[in-house]
């Protein structure tokens, strides 16, 4: 990825939007993960369903209990914990980037009044 440097005078600020962009990029690859897993998933309990015999609700209860269907729900559901998690840092980030402004700006609203003061 462009990672791009910027200017905003302070050197925690610039590192806490390169973890933005970091955790942005890892959110972006673990949902694409899991929408492969997902279908991989289908794929699967379609097959497993094709292949096994007995009633349709049978066939259904079957291919949804196939060890590789199984295996990947517990993967699915790994993989939807890391996606919240990524995004639950994402915004700890973004709030902590609205604080930072907040604090500098009344900073600098300080500022300008003592200088109207002097």
């Amino acid at each position: 990825m462009n990672e791009m440097k910027v200017s905003l005078g302070d050197e925690s600020l610039e590192k806490l939007i390169a973890h933005m962009r970091k955790t942005g990029d890892l959110l972006g690859q673990t949902t694409t993960s899991l929408d492969l897993l997902e279908s991989k998933t289908k794929e699967l309990e379609s097959q497993a369903f094709l292949r096994s015999e007995g009633t349709i609700k049978d066939k259904e209860h079957l291919a949804r209990t196939c060890s590789n269907v199984v295996e990947n729900n517990a993967k699915i559901a790994q993989l939807r914990g890391e996606i919240q998690q990524l995004r639950w840092s994402l915004k700890i980030s973004e709030i902590e980037c609205d604080l930072f402004r907040s604090v500098n700006s009344n900073k600098r609203l300080e500022r300008k009044l003592y200088e109207h003061l002097s």
